[in-house]
């Protein structure tokens, strides 16, 4: 409440230096600032129960936190070696495989934050093998999980 308090108190010193009008409206000598209405903000204001957030609280929750980048590394060989793409992913979002990925990966590697499962099946088919939860650093080497030169199909989130 003593925020609310404040802040009506600055609205009354700023409203000092504001033209007085006959209606309630003030308008600012300077050009081309819109009318604000003090009786009423200091009426509402001066009546205002709801919670008060401290400017400290409100700076402390407001940066932007990092996200994670939808980005996965690929490669037809194990061990992250050529040919090799970096290929984006939709949120949430199933995608099949084309030539010449499709049946050719042997290293899946997201970016920190992303998480993947990868089919065997187009679709993201769950009758197929799969496998579950492949975060950072990923597999360099899917013939160690049975699963080299088959994934069809994928779903990765962030």
């Amino acid at each position: 409440m003593s925020t609310i308090r404040s802040l009506s108190g600055q609205l009354a010193s700023a409203s000092a230096s504001a033209v007085p009008r006959s209606d309630a409206l003030e308008y600012s000598i300077l050009q081309g600032v819109e009318p604000f209405n003090t009786t009423f903000a200091n009426a509402h204001l001066a009546n205002f129960e709801g919670p008060v957030t401290e400017p400290a609280a409100i700076a402390a929750t407001s940066e932007l936190s990092t996200r994670a980048s939808g980005n996965v590394y690929v490669c037809i060989n194990a061990n992250f070696q050529p040919a090799c793409s970096l290929l984006h992913w939709n949120n949430d979002r199933c995608a099949d495989f084309v030539n010449p990925w499709e049946d050719s990966i042997s290293s899946w590697g997201p970016d920190p934050g992303v998480t993947c499962h990868v089919y065997e099946k187009r679709g993201c088919d769950e009758s197929g093998r799969k496998i579950y939860n492949i975060g950072n650093p990923g597999i360099s080497n899917l013939v160690n999980y049975q699963f080299n030169d088959i994934i069809s199909s994928a779903r990765c989130w962030y």
